[in-house]
């Protein structure tokens, strides 16, 4: 088993134990924990069990699935109320993902194989970040990697306030 993932799994079920999360997810947590890798069925039974409980809760819950250029599943959901979204609200929301899905979807979201994934993609769309930077008037280093374009336009966004974002231009992100 890769040693990441090991910690990763390990900091994420100690913290989950710790705040109390439900027993489902913690369940999840050891079952990845054991197999090596939390499966995308893993994380989309955490999200149902949050969504069950926003709509316990009597907020609007529901599940919604994106699958991202990289080909990486994320499973996720919406939630809303009749009328005015208020600290209450909030409240009850925070409550459910900590209950039912904030580790499992850090776990899915940081293992290993899904920033490979991530990182391939990037390095597929390397010449795209380098026009796209290039267009806007930043020099770029001509061996530069995928990944440092993507960390250079990730700067160049930042400094601009979003105004030159190659990474969402080019669906790096």
């Amino acid at each position: 088993m890769d040693g990441t993932f090991d910690n990763l799994v390990d900091e994420a079920l100690e913290d989950a134990q710790s705040s109390g999360a439900a027993q489902s997810q913690v369940a999840l947590l050891t079952e990845a924990q054991e197999r090596g890798e939390m499966p995308v069925e893993s994380a989309r039974a955490a999200v149902e069990a949050t969504v069950e409980c926003f709509n316990i809760a009597g907020l609007n819950g529901e599940v919604v699935e994106s699958t991202g250029r990289d080909g990486v599943v994320i499973p996720g959901y919406s939630v809303s109320v009749v009328g005015s979204w208020g600290p209450e609200h909030d409240a009850a929301a925070n409550d459910c993902e900590l209950l039912h899905s904030a580790w499992v979807d850090k776990v899915y979201q940081l293992q290993p194989s899904v920033q490979v994934a991530r990182e391939q993609y990037v390095e597929s769309i390397a010449d795209e970040l380098r026009a796209c930077l290039e267009d806007a008037g930043y020099e770029t280093e001509p061996d530069a990697t995928g990944i440092e374009l993507s960390a250079q336009a990730g700067d160049v966004a930042s400094a601009t306030r979003g105004e030159v974002d190659c990474l969402r231009t080019t669906g790096a992100l």
